[in-house]
């Protein structure tokens, strides 16, 4: 079995802790599995920018809980 994985898409965590927050993005298109608290609103740019990340074209939530998704409107 080889655990080699041949994919298109990179995965990376940019926040931690209480809430995950990843970013998953491909040649044409990146999404964001949820957006962590709204506190962590600056954090979370930081981290998009270090990535090279200025556009998301999907957002998806896991759930409704605000440190999963207090960014969401941002």
């Amino acid at each position: 079995m080889n655990d080699q994985v041949n994919s298109k898409f990179q995965m990376y965590k940019l926040l931690g802790g209480r809430s995950n927050v990843f970013v998953l993005f491909g040649k044409n298109a990146t999404a964001l599995i949820d957006t962590g608290p709204s506190r962590k609103v600056r954090h979370l740019d930081r981290m998009l920018k270090k990535r090279g990340i200025e556009n998301i074209e999907y957002i998806i939530l896991t759930h409704s809980h605000f440190d999963h998704c207090g960014n969401a409107a941002g």
